[in-house]
């Protein structure tokens, strides 16, 4: 007989082998062996992860010096998760009583005895494997042994959760936020995520503050990345920026007449101490309520754009405006400042009047009257014609008259806010002198009143 097993094969939940052997010394006959293998948070408080490993064994062999029937195993990751330590493997039922497990670690607290398993730095990944663990059976009572056992791996949950915690540093403001959600520092600076995730923090700096660069798990200025294997702490530092950013902005002409294409120049004169990228600087338009309406082009410093002189810190834009009026049109400029080209506006507006001249308005009615549109023309009179709607009573050829006269009519007196003009009309064969009044209401816009 052979002092080696002649057969044993590899184990899974409620196979049986059988293997016999003959050792003249120790007089020792057969054996059973009936492995099952649950896997465990540890060995004191197992929690099974049955369908997440394999474990395989190598045949038993009788090791004569330490008189100890000694067996290999392995222990493979079929799962998608790394797993982190302890690992430990765990015999639940020995007999006879004498027989024990030599090599063991300790017991657990049913009295089994385990054997913890080394754990590869990092953890036992997705297709990973523990070789060589060793097991050594004594059998002192020197008779036949029979051994029931359930194989456990003990192991830590592997996606406990572990914290990030984020702090902030500088003298300016900002916001962190993480992909997968959980940080929105801001507020929440905390947050626990699965062991062995992956997270990616982003760093929005306020309005009036700039991003300087992460330190601590993450370096740098870009987004920061960081696998959750521990706890980690990251550390974001925001500086104020040094405004203003544009020491002046102005606009030539600063008044425009309404509804005539006019060329305009905007110039902007930039902080001399706050660091931008020089392309970056760009003229916007902003509605009446503050907000941006709409991009109207990268500014220049090198001679064009109406621009005097290159080089010195002086931006210009030419842009033709072509507005009804009354009214004005807002004007803003925006840079991106270093180290992250964070984006940020001139305090101020630059405000272009638009002015609206009593011929604008004479000009629309002449236009809509001989169209016939006279729901049109009613917004050029005054309120009195808009109750008396004076315009739906009148003939074809008297709108076409009134229209003769407006387009030909001569101004006799002019204030800022009053304008009396006489025209021409054909009634009944006769020449007859119409007197046209406009009068400029509080928001600047001309009406005709009467004739």
């Amino acid at each position: 007989m052979r002092d080696t097993m002649k057969k044993l094969r590899c184990f899974s939940t409620g196979d049986y082998q059988k293997g016999y052997y003959a050792n003249r010394h120790f007089g020792l006959f057969a054996f059973v062996l009936f492995f099952t293998f649950c896997f465990h948070v540890d060995a004191q408080a197992a929690s099974p992860i049955d369908n997440q490993v394999r474990v395989t064994f190598s045949g038993f062999v009788l090791n004569r010096t330490t008189k100890t029937f000694d067996t290999v195993a392995n222990i493979t990751n079929i799962s998608t998760v790394t797993f982190t330590g302890p690992i430990s493997l765990v015999i639940t039922s020995l007999t006879p009583t004498s027989a024990t497990l030599s090599n063991s670690t300790g017991t657990t607290t049913d009295g089994n005895p385990y054997l913890n398993v080394p754990v590869p730095a990092g953890g036992l990944s997705p297709g990973g494997s523990i070789s060589n663990i060793l097991l050594k059976l004594s059998n002192p009572s020197v008779s036949k042994i029979s051994l029931t056992t359930s194989v456990l791996a003990s192991i830590s949950n592997p996606t406990a959760p572990v914290p990030l915690t984020i702090s902030k540093s500088g003298t300016g403001g900002g916001t962190i936020t993480s992909d997968p959600p959980g940080i929105n520092c801001g507020t929440t600076c905390q947050y626990s995520f699965n062991n062995g995730s992956a997270v990616i923090l982003t760093a929005a700096p306020d309005a009036s503050s700039t991003f300087n660069g992460w330190s601590g798990a993450c370096t740098g200025i870009g987004t920061c990345g960081v696998t959750m294997s521990q706890s980690r702490t990251v550390s974001a530092s925001f500086d104020t920026i040094p405004l203003p950013l544009v020491e002046g902005i102005q606009a030539e002409p600063f008044s425009i007449a309404g509804a005539t294409p006019t060329l305009v120049t905007v110039t902007a004169t930039m902080s001399e101490t706050l660091v931008f990228l020089k392309n970056s600087v760009t003229l916007w338009r902003y509605d009446n309520k503050g907000n941006p309406i709409a991009n109207l082009g990268q500014m220049f410093d090198d001679g064009t754009q109406g621009d005097a002189v290159s080089g010195d810190n002086v931006f210009t834009k030419q842009i033709t405006l072509n507005e009804a009026g009354p009214g004005y049109v807002a004007l803003r400029v925006s840079a991106d400042v270093a180290p992250q080209q964070t984006t940020i506006s001139s305090e101020s507006l630059v405000p272009v009047s638009v002015v609206q001249l009593p011929a604008d308005v004479r000009s629309v009615l002449v236009a809509n009257l001989r169209t016939g549109n006279l729901t049109a023309a009613y917004n050029q009179l005054g309120n009195t014609f808009n109750d008396l709607t004076i315009l739906d009573n009148m003939p074809v050829n008297l709108l076409s008259g009134l229209a003769d006269a407006l387009s030909t009519c001569n101004v006799v007196e002019q204030t800022t806010s009053v304008q009396i003009c006489v025209g021409s009309i054909v009634i009944n064969g006769q020449f007859q002198e119409l007197r046209f009044f406009l009068v400029k209401d509080v928001v600047g816009t001309w009406r005709v009143i009467g004739w």
